[in-house]
């Protein structure tokens, strides 16, 4: 996947995730290589991104909403 396409998928420009992209590697939380990206740090990521998992599930059982994120 290039980074335009990452970009389609996520409404965002190119400049936009390659910055991101830039950003996430210097913190080395990714690596970026042959259009595909390696998350090494799955939990500094959703801490850096403010990911709350609990938006994408309608279940309210704390237990069943870690499990979807982290099968």
């Amino acid at each position: 996947m290039v980074q335009e396409q990452l970009g389609d998928a996520a409404a965002l420009t190119s400049v936009h995730v390659n910055r991101s992209l830039r950003t996430l590697r210097q913190e080395r939380l990714v690596t970026v290589r042959g259009g595909m990206v390696e998350i090494h740090d799955w939990e500094r990521l959703m801490h850096a991104g403010e990911f709350d998992a609990t938006y994408l599930v309608a279940d309210t059982f704390p237990d069943r909403q870690r499990r979807l994120v982290f099968q």
